[in-house]
């Protein structure tokens, strides 16, 4: 093997993240930048936590020491998902792209926060029927820690990447950054003082610690934690040489504490933090955070829908972006429906005025499967129709009754 070729197992594990960065190490050492990394399995895929690190070791090398990296036998997953050049996040970049999930984005500030906290949670509460209080989980649980990057990573820039799991209705996060890591972070104030980067993390996991209390409450973490406790979830946090890991099950906590990780360079430690939550495990998100209301962009979308304190509209023109004459646009909108009235108190004005023609298709899967899996919505007058011209009507009441016949 040449000294400037790097090869990589079968499967990529922390073990060959490892060795990567001790490669790297040396490389930089003896002022080798150009740099071949081979891959002997050229169908792999990665989960969230190895491929933000894989990527974001990668951009601190260009970045920060020049380096020019080549791929030899590249695995198709690892450049679709661009964990080998991460991709920057822009309205530009997600209008062009298809895929949001098994990606590597850039973020460097508020707005990409908002950008890709969005895309995910529109993708979530139309293509997923979440239980309470895990669409504004998530959303929180995104902002916060993208947010920690920005204020106590020292560094402009952060790595997030998420994965679907479809079978087991969970979603997996990891958010990276090549930072000064959190010992470091939490001695910088003259409030708190750790001794172990152990100590460390295990002090930001307790409410209302902050490097800075002019830059946040300090309770981002924390909340975090609470929220994948209450949603019997898998929590992460690696900064600098340790890394532990939770994992909540029918109120047993599996904890375990990893030393002697690699630090991405000399005085570089950085601070990856990674989640996973289930759309099926509700719990109350207020009651988690100990009556602390939380703010999420899902929330913030439902209270603009308000037309007065008891009631919601769902204006279907503006709600269906692809339109009312496809089975998916009507699952699409079923579910969002779904998620509102999951997440709210308020009743539901479905308004169908200015709507094009509906299919049979959409009025089926949205208005009567909505009928038959909640009927009680609709005879307690939770949700009421309004707007339809009498063709519309007419598709909504022949699919409703076709499908009660059926049933």
């Amino acid at each position: 093997m040449k000294k400037n070729e790097f090869m990589f197992d079968s499967d990529i594990t922390y073990i060959t993240i490892n060795k990567l960065i001790s490669f790297l190490k040396e490389c930089k050492k003896a002022h080798i930048t150009q740099v071949t990394l081979r891959f002997a399995n050229n169908n792999m895929a990665v989960l969230p936590s190895v491929g933000a690190i894989l990527g974001g070791i990668l951009d601190y090398y260009r970045e920060k020491n020049s380096f020019i990296f080549q791929f030899k036998k590249a695995p198709k997953y690892l450049s679709s998902s661009r964990i080998l050049n991460p991709l920057k996040i822009s309205e530009a970049v997600f209008r062009k792209e298809r895929f949001i999930f098994d990606r590597l984005f850039l973020f460097e500030g508020a707005i990409d926060v908002s950008l890709i906290s969005k895309k995910i949670i529109d993708f979530i509460s139309t293509n997923f029927i979440c239980s309470f209080g895990t669409i504004e989980g998530l959303s929180w649980c995104m902002n916060e820690v993208m947010d920690n990057v920005f204020n106590h990573s020292g560094t402009s820039k952060g790595f997030f990447m998420a994965q679907l799991h479809n079978t087991t209705n969970r979603i997996s996060i990891s958010i990276y950054d090549t930072g000064i890591g959190l010992m470091k972070s939490i001695n910088s104030s003259p409030n708190y003082h750790a001794n172990t980067e152990e100590e460390a993390i295990r002090t930001v996991l307790r409410k209302g610690v902050t490097r800075d209390e002019v830059l946040g409450q300090g309770n981002g973490i924390w909340g975090l934690n609470q929220i994948i406790k209450e949603n019997k979830g898998y929590f992460a946090i690696m900064s600098g040489h340790t890394q532990i890991n939770w994992e909540f099950r029918d109120g047993v906590v599996k904890e375990k504490v990893i030393k002697n990780v690699p630090t991405i360079d000399n005085y570089v430690y950085g601070t990856r933090i990674d989640f996973s939550m289930c759309f099926k495990n509700s719990f109350d998100i207020i009651k988690a955070l100990d009556n602390y209301h939380t703010l999420s962009s899902f929330k913030d979308e439902v209270e603009n829908r308000l037309i007065n304190e008891n009631w919601i509209r769902f204006k279907v023109v503006e709600e269906c972006k692809h339109g009312v004459g496809t089975r998916s646009s009507g699952v699409s909108a079923r579910n969002l429906l779904i998620n509102i009235l999951n997440s709210s108190t308020e009743n539901v004005v479905i308004d169908f005025s200015e709507s094009d023609y509906l299919s049979s298709s959409f009025a089926d899967e949205f208005i009567a499967k909505l009928k038959q899996e909640y009927p009680f919505w609709f005879e307690e007058k939770r949700i009421i129709i309004v707007g339809c011209n009498s063709f519309n009507a007419g598709i909504i009441e022949k699919a409703c009754q076709e499908r009660l016949n059926n049933q």
